[in-house]
């Protein structure tokens, strides 16, 4: 199958048909402005925020990917398309691609260790009927497609277990089952891992480097921080130093005496209102109360109620202040 170029991707044309395709694409984005238009302000809002957060997310996934791609690439001496393709195999066979890694670097290890003698190893590989010395340069992958093989046609599940943990760790006996399906069926894997679009020339390193971009401008951000916290740290030092030579126990003593006087303050003040209020009471209602049995009887209430009113204030005045007016 020919390799694409990234325009191809981009597109989705062929490269001699890319100006055609790059029109239906700015075709395909007006009317994605004039639906956003036609759905109003707020909608549109939200959907811009939505998508923020759907391309943040499909960021931080292939960041992640790709990375981890980097890494086994390295340390295995795989390729970009055989890691795309036998990630769809273990997924297939229920198996994380974390796992399917961790499984692959502990086989380069173990290839190592085998062709220099170890006979943890070397044992294990012959048992799979596999002799380390046919090794050469062949990668951790070409390794794993020798095991497939070897496995599928092995009937003892058991040793296939042992053979598989004693080459690949922990990840090995969850490996057994994508094993036992043969090279054969990597293979189909990675040509519908190409179909899907998984493969991705230097995806693995231009995520690598994306990544490393991050890491730096966090850093760089972290100085930025630092610079502008040295800019004032003298003087916040000198503020903390007289806020800890203070002495708050006895600032706390203080405030706290000159509440109290307060509060009697306003008690006394709202008692002494609450006297006045009933002396003017225990003044009016009594004068009223007259009035009223004054008037039923016949009498004359005004003179009388007032007769009552005069005595009342006299003894309200001579309460609030000592005094005897009628003296």
């Amino acid at each position: 199958m020919a390799r694409r170029s990234k325009l191809d991707i981009i597109v989705n044309a062929d490269t001699k048909s890319a100006v055609s395709g790059l029109g239906n694409v700015s075709t395909k984005l007006g009317g994605i402005a004039r639906s956003i238009a036609s759905i109003g302000g707020a909608a549109a809002v939200a959907g811009f925020a939505g998508a923020a957060t759907g391309i943040r997310q499909i960021t931080k996934d292939s960041i992640a990917l790709g990375t981890e791609m980097d890494r086994v690439m390295k340390t295995t001496g795989a390729t970009e398309q055989e890691l795309a393709g036998l990630r769809v195999a273990a997924i297939q066979e229920h198996a994380s691609f974390q796992t399917l890694t961790g499984g692959l670097k502990f086989l380069s290890r173990a290839m190592e260790e085998a062709k220099a003698g170890v006979d943890t190893y070397a044992d294990a590989f012959k048992d799979a009927g596999i002799d380390p010395s046919t090794f050469g340069d062949k990668s951790a992958v070409d390794v794993f497609r020798l095991l497939a093989d070897a496995f599928k046609g092995m009937d003892s599940e058991s040793k296939k277990v042992q053979i598989s943990m004693d080459l690949m760790s922990r990840s090995g006996e969850t490996l057994v089952p994508l094993l036992n399906k043969g090279s054969g069926f990597l293979d189909e894997m990675q040509r519908e891992a190409e179909k899907a679009g998984l493969v991705f020339d230097g995806m693995a390193a231009q995520t690598k480097t994306i990544d490393d971009n991050f890491t730096t401008l966090k850093l760089k951000m972290e100085g930025f921080k630092l610079q502008a916290f040295s800019g004032f740290a003298d003087e916040l030092l000198k503020a903390t130093n007289a806020f800890n030579g203070l002495d708050f126990a006895q600032i706390g003593r203080e405030i706290g005496a000159g509440i109290g006087p307060l509060i009697s303050g306003l008690v006394a003040l709202t008692q002494g209102t609450t006297r006045v209020q009933q002396g003017i009471t225990n003044v009016i209602q009594p004068t009223v109360t007259a009035a009223v049995q004054s008037k039923s009887q016949g009498e004359n209430n005004f003179v009388t109620a007032f007769r009552i009113l005069d005595a009342n204030l006299r003894s309200l005045t001579t309460a609030i202040t000592g005094i005897d007016p009628g003296q």
